[in-house]
This record gives C-alpha cells, sequence and structure tokens, in this order.
C-alpha cells in the first residue's frame, strides 16, 4: 500500500479518481484533501476491495467518496473528467495531475485470489 495521496498535491474541490482503489485508502485521504466541494472515485475489479472501500467511507462520513466496480481497461467515466487521476490520461483534464502506484503480477490471477484481501493489501 503506497498511500500516495498522503503526498499529492490534490487542490480542494478536484474531482479525483483513484484507479485500482484497492481497500479504499488513498481514495479516503484524498476525499479529505478535496473537501466538501471535491469529489473522489474510486474504481476497482474486485468486490472484496469494494466492500472494504465503502465500508471506510461511511465509517469516516466520507460522502464525496464513491466506489464502482471496473477494470483499468474498462473506465466508466466520460473523457476529460478529471483533475486529479492515477494511471490514466483519458479522463484526465487538461494540464491535471497523474500519480502512479500499482501492484505487478506476472501470471494469471484466479477468481479467487482477486477476492482474497489479505492477498491485495498490507
Amino acid at each position: 500500500m503506497s498511500n500516495v495521496s498522503v503526498f499529492a498535491d490534490i487542490p480542494a474541490g478536484s474531482a479525483v479518481l483513484d484507479l485500482g482503489c484497492g481497500d479504499g485508502t488513498d481514495s479516503l485521504i484524498a476525499a479529505g484533501k478535496t473537501g466538501p466541494d471535491g469529489r473522489v472515485y474510486g474504481v476497482d475489479f474486485s468486490q472484496a476491495m469494494l466492500s472494504h472501500s465503502r465500508a471506510g467511507a461511511t465509517e469516516l462520513g466520507a460522502i464525496n467518496a464513491e466506489f464502482r466496480e471496473a477494470t483499468g481497461q474498462e473506465i466508466p467515466f466520460d473523457n476529460d473528467t478529471f483533475d486529479v487521476a492515477k494511471e490514466v490520461f483519458r479522463v484526465l483534464k487538461p494540464g491535471g495531475r497523474l500519480y502512479l502506484a500499482d501492484i505487478v503480477v506476472h501470471k494469471q490471477v484466479t477468481d479467487g485470489a482477486k477476492e482474497d484481501v489479505d492477498l491485495w493489501t498490507a
């Protein structure tokens, strides 16, 4: 877990995309930085991760954070949507910011492994 949002320059009021949000930690840190006028969207392929993300948002009262199921190849947003995004340019506004942090795997991941939260979080 990198927590890249701790160090990221995320202006208040920004629209932020956290692609591959995992347990939502970076999304929730970003939600605090954007403030009530901003919006953070976490995207992940794993329902288990999304469940953790949504539970964390509820626990923290982060009403400006939303989590959606999708893959990095099928991002569910229009072009030029975000001020700050991780790993994508299509949805990033001109002049927006890009921050990278990811897990690399070198073989096919089974569905069971995708749903095992302990394999994807630290």
